[in-house]
C-alpha cells in the first residue's frame, strides 16, 4: 500500500492512517517503548518491577484463541489497552464491545473532539468467539470482576473510553472505542484534545509501552527481498527504479534484434591434409 493510503494503526505506519506519532510522543515523555513484532503468543510476561502497558490498537488480522490466552496471561502483571472495531471481540471478554457509528459525529464532553464508535456493556458472565472457528477452533473467556469503572470519555450518547480495575489486583484494562484518536491525522491537530488524551493515559502511569505490531502485518519473519518489494510498491523512489528497470529491459531487447536482410554468407572451403603439406 502507499503510505497515504495505508490505514493500519501501526506505530510503524508514519503516513495519516498509521500511529506512529503516539511512539515518538510516549518516547519523548521518557516512557520506554518497545515494538512487539514477533507472535503474540511468544509475548514475555513483564517484569513485576516495572509498570508495563500493552498496546493493541485495531489489529488488522483477527485474534486467535492462543493469542487471547498469552494477552491474559501479560495482563496479570501488566496492564492492557485496547482500541477500535477490530479489537471489539477482544474487548468483550472484559464486558464490552464497540458499537459503530460512522455517520454520526458525536462530541465528546471532556475534550474538543468528535468520535465514531461508543463502548457498550455486554453482560456476560463468559464470552464466546467464533470468527476463527476454522482454524483455531470458537474461544470462550470469563469476564473479570472489577472493583473500580472509571469513565474517561463519554458522549451524550453513551461511553467512549474507559479504564477497568479488576477485584482480584490484576493489570488494569483500557478500552477506547475509536481507534481514530490515536491517528496522525488526529493527534497532530492542536484544534482538539486527542494527543492529551492519549498521552494522559499513559504519562506518569508506565515505565514502558508495548505496541503490538504483528497482527498488522509486520511480523518478524520474512525475506529481504519480499521487505524490497514492498517498499518499492509504496515509495515513489521504488517506482522510478521499477520504471528504470523497465527501459533497460526494453534496450536489451531492442539490442538482441538485427534488422534488415541477411547478408550472404562467404563460403570458405577448408584446407585437406596434403595442401597444409605442400604449404610447410
Amino acid at each position: 500500500k502507499r503510505i497515504a493510503e495505508d490505514e493500519r494503526a501501526s506505530t510503524l505506519v508514519t503516513g495519516p492512517g498509521g500511529t506512529s506519532g503516539i511512539l515518538e510522543a510516549t518516547r519523548g515523555l521518557g516512557i520506554s517503548v518497545r515494538r512487539q513484532r514477533d507472535r503474540t503468543t511468544r509475548l514475555a510476561v513483564p517484569d513485576s518491577n516495572q509498570r508495563t502497558l500493552l498496546a493493541l490498537l485495531n489489529p488488522s488480522a483477527p485474534l486467535s484463541g492462543p493469542d487471547r490466552a498469552a494477552i491474559e496471561r501479560f495482563r496479570r502483571t501488566g496492564d492492557l489497552l485496547l482500541a477500535g472495531t477490530a479489537a471489539s471481540s477482544l474487548m468483550r471478554c472484559y464486558g464490552y464491545r464497540v458499537e459503530p457509528h460512522p455517520f454520526d459525529s458525536l462530541a465528546v464532553r471532556e475534550a474538543p473532539m468528535t468520535v465514531h464508535a461508543l463502548l457498550q456493556p455486554t453482560g456476560e458472565g463468559v464470552a464466546a468467539d467464533s470468527s476463527r472457528v476454522f482454524d483455531t477452533g470458537a474461544t470462550r473467556c470469563a469476564v473479570p470482576r472489577y472493583a473500580r469503572v472509571t469513565p474517561l470519555l463519554t458522549t451524550p450518547k453513551g461511553l467512549v473510553a474507559v479504564r477497568l480495575e479488576p477485584a482480584d489486583s490484576s493489570g488494569n484494562v483500557l478500552l477506547v472505542a475509536d481507534v481514530a484518536l490515536f491517528r496522525n491525522r488526529i493527534v497532530r491537530r492542536h484544534d482538539n484534545g486527542a494527543g492529551p488524551f492519549v498521552l494522559g493515559l499513559m504519562a506518569g502511569r508506565y515505565d514502558q509501552v508495548v505496541f503490538e505490531e504483528f497482527h498488522h502485518g509486520f511480523g518478524a519473519s520474512g525475506s529481504l527481498g519480499e521487505a524490497v518489494i514492498d517498499w518499492s510498491g509504496r515509495s515513489p523512489w521504488g517506482w522510478a527504479a521499477w520504471q528504470l528497470a523497465g527501459v533497460g529491459v526494453l534496450v536489451l531487447l531492442f539490442g538482441a534484434f538485427r534488422f534488415g536482410q541477411i547478408g550472404a554468407r562467404i563460403d570458405r572451403r577448408r584446407r585437406n591434409p596434403i595442401e597444409h603439406l605442400r604449404a610447410l
